[in-house]
């Protein structure tokens, strides 16, 4: 058994729902084979007229505008087929293309036979509807079929339709002339702007060797450099030598002037120890300046501006200054000073000579170097010029390689395919032409079976529906189990609707058996006198089930009763139930009830007393707990029933030794004991307890809010809950048998009135 959220799912439960629901199901199938039949001869034949179109070179380019050398423009690839077929059946079912074609064919002709006003919108629509297009497995064929209930015009309109979306398909691709056109122009061009490109940079290379122009350009700067340096160089030592030269020609010729260089003599100044120290002080920080500048001017041949170990030498070269300035500021002859402080320093040198032709021999030095400079520095720029034009050349001449080869690759694809536009593009060739029509009953058959299977099948979906969803009745002991939880004792057939269970001839007049009602009414005896048979007060006959009441009033104790083997069954699994929990005591106290009035618990209480009577000693006490309006007594064996007090009193034991089955009804002709029962029942236990009844059988009323039921049943040994087959509601007896089971009691199943839909064949019940 499977069971998901509820549903039923095994094949009982599916052969039950069939079973029962079988005429609705039955109605609705053969409603729908009449819908059928009547959509069958009723609908006009089709005509279908098929044509077929073939896609081929299908490819996918990008656009010719954009940047010649990016990825994007190099990319050509095989588009997606589905894709582009899927645009070309969009393309062929388009509404502007069907009202073409219908303005074409005439929207009256079209419409003629559906009975539509004549237009062009209506009878474009029309035509989407018969159009149908279809992709077979594994190819790039269209398989284009048009239906309409006039041959001529179903092959008509497929024709002008084919030739409509040939043109439309035309218009929406760039025409492959063109396309090739333009890739040839374009291919032509990139081709010999890349060719003069070329040239161009043969010509700079002869220009300037094979030395790459980036190296030659860094070494004209270190060249420049070193150039600079040696000029600096030879500034200060001509400096330092027209300070000193003249001093040192007058101490020599005692003179003012030099008369060969015509020089003034600077006199010789006698200084002190501070002012010898202030004066190489500043003659130092005249060196480190020089260093300075000259590693500044190395630098920026090299580097920009923002370069930090730049920035770092301008820092000291401006330090170095302001200190030299301040020191010139504090002492003013502290320049003149220092000078031959230095030249007298080199004079004493070993081999140094600062005559006249040393003086001449550095002033040609830097002339030289300064034309050495200027010639190094437009050399330079030159140079520099002649590396960004070759950069730009050679950024050029890819550019244009790049661009020369996408446009030859789509070149070369375009004569193949006389295709190439941008985006997606297909060819269309036709394998076969607008066939003759063809009158096709398909449609209609596919039409008639899907009202036969959907009517037959929605009757299965209605059946399942009603059966697990609508119906919430009780209908099969497996819900009892399933659903309640509930210990299930038998299920009892109902007699009129299954054809096994045949209805019992009624037996012979017999006063013991018969239920019949007193013929003669106390008020016409008089108290002295005996009438017979006593008479009690006229009251209604034993209650019987309808079933019973139908069957001639044969008593449920008959031994040819219908449900004979049932009660007998019943009685056997109470015995069985008994036995197995080791209840010995006597008497048992089996009580009788049920979820609603008329569910048949009177006939089992009945039938199951008076086979439990053939057991044992055959002690058996029949209670109706059901009369509410008054008390009465009622007719057994030709004897009248009593109080359950009375049969409870031992001093009535003699009357009842002869028979085995009694019945009693629950109250007396001066009192309801409903209304007191459960303090009234509460005081009999113990005389129940105390009798010498094998067992005591309860007919109790159905549980319910206003009934003791449910508080009687703690004090029985076992409490039959009968419930009646797809009559009872599944929450109600779900919260009759919560009732009774917070009272703690005993309680079992019954299933009365079950009626089986599924053959024996098909699903055998134990």
């Amino acid at each position: 058994m499977s069971d998901i959220g509820g549903l039923p799912f095994s094949l009982a439960d599916v052969y039950h729902t069939l079973f029962r629901q079988k005429y609705k199901i039955a109605v609705i199938t053969g409603l729908a084979f009449v819908v059928s039949v009547y959509y069958y001869f009723t609908t006009p034949a089709v005509y279908v007229s098929e044509a077929k179109e073939m896609i081929r070179g299908i490819v996918d380019r990008k656009d010719p505008a954009s940047t010649p050398g990016s990825p994007e423009s190099q990319e050509i690839r095989v588009a997606n087929p589905d894709t582009i077929i899927n645009t070309e059946i969009e393309i062929l079912t388009s509404r502007d293309l069907t009202e073409q074609v219908a303005e074409v064919v005439g929207p009256e002709k079209i419409l003629g036979k559906v009975g539509a006003k004549a237009t062009r919108v209506a009878a474009g629509a029309a035509i989407m509807e018969g159009i149908e297009v279809e992709i077979p497995r594994r190819s790039s064929v269209l398989k284009i079929t048009f239906r309409h209930p006039n041959p001529e015009i179903a092959q008509k309109v497929l024709q002008q339709l084919v030739l409509a979306y040939k043109q439309r398909h035309k218009e929406v691709h760039l025409a492959s002339s063109l396309r090739e056109e333009l890739y040839q122009q374009n291919t032509e061009t990139y081709r010999t702007k890349l060719q003069a490109t070329k040239e161009e940079l043969r010509r700079l290379k002869d220009q300037h060797g094979l030395l790459p122009l980036e190296d030659s350009k860094n070494a004209f700067w270190d060249e420049l450099a070193r150039l600079q340096q040696e000029r600096t160089r030879a500034e200060t030592e001509l400096a330092e030598c027209g300070v000193i030269i003249p001093q040192a020609q007058s101490l020599v010729s005692g003179g003012n002037t030099n008369s060969a260089t015509n020089v003034p003599v600077v006199p010789v100044t006698t200084l002190s120890q501070e002012q010898v120290s202030r004066a190489s002080t500043y003659q130092s920080l005249a060196k480190l300046l020089n260093d300075l500048e000259s590693r500044e001017l190395n630098l920026v041949s090299r580097y920009t501006d923002e370069h930090p170990e730049l920035k770092g030498v301008r820092t000291q070269i401006a330090e170095v200054k302001k200190k030299k300035e301040d020191m010139r500021r504090e002492t003013p002859s502290l320049e003149a000073a220092a000078l031959p402080t230095a030249a007298s320093d080199r004079a004493s040198g070993p081999g140094q000579d600062y005559g006249p032709g040393r003086i001449a021999a550095l002033k040609n030095k830097i002339e030289f170097l300064d034309t050495k400079i200027e010639s190094l520095r437009k050399e330079a720029a030159r140079v520099s010029e002649t590396a960004s034009t070759y950069a730009q050349l050679m950024y050029q001449k890819e550019v244009e390689e790049k661009a020369l080869e996408y446009y030859s690759k789509a070149l070369e694809l375009a004569r193949i395919d006389q295709l190439g536009s941008p985006g997606k593009a297909s060819s269309v060739s036709e394998l076969q032409t607008a066939s003759p029509p063809m009158k096709e009953n398909s449609g209609r058959l596919k039409v008639v079976m899907g009202i036969l299977l959907g009517g037959f099948f929605g009757s299965l979906v209605l059946a399942f529906l009603i059966e697990n969803f609508f119906d919430q009745s009780v209908k099969r002991p497996i819900e009892i189990e399933r659903k309640l939880k509930i210990p299930l004792l038998l299920w009892i057939p109902e007699i009129r609707r299954n054809g096994a269970m045949k209805r019992a001839k009624p037996a012979p007049p017999a006063p013991d058996i018969r239920l019949r009602r007193s013929k003669v009414k106390p008020s016409d005896a008089k108290p002295d006198e005996p009438t017979g048979t006593p008479e009690p007060d006229p009251l209604p006959p034993m209650r019987v089930s309808k079933v019973e009441a139908s069957q001639g009033e044969l008593a449920p104790w008959h031994p040819e009763h219908a449900l004979r083997n049932y009660y007998e069954a019943l009685r056997d699994r109470l015995v069985t139930y008994f036995e197995v929990r080791n209840m010995t005591h006597k008497p048992k106290l089996v009580a009788v009830t049920g979820c609603s009035a008329g569910t048949g618990v009177s006939s089992i209480a009945t039938g199951l007393a008076a086979v439990l009577s053939e057991t044992g000693d055959g002690n058996v006490l029949l209670v109706d707990m059901n009369y509410d309006q008054g008390a009465a007594h009622r007719f057994h064996k030709g004897k009248p029933c009593r109080s359950l007090a009375e049969a409870l009193d031992n001093e009535n034991a003699a009357d009842t030794e002869q028979n085995k089955l009694y019945f009693v009804a629950g109250g007396s002709s001066d009192e309801k004991l409903p209304r007191i029962l459960p303090k009234a029942f509460t005081h009999l236990v113990p005389r129940m307890k105390a009798s010498d009844y094998d067992f005591i059988i309860f007919d109790m009323p159905p549980v319910g809010q206003t009934t003791a039921t449910a508080r009687i049943a703690r004090h029985m040994d076992m409490t039959l809950l009968v419930i009646e087959a797809e009559k009872d509601h599944l929450d109600a007896v779900r919260r009759a048998a919560a009732a009774l089971q917070e009272s703690k009691a005993n309680v079992g199943a019954l299933l009365n009135r079950k009626r089986t839909y599924v053959p024996d064949k098909l699903l055998p019940d134990i």
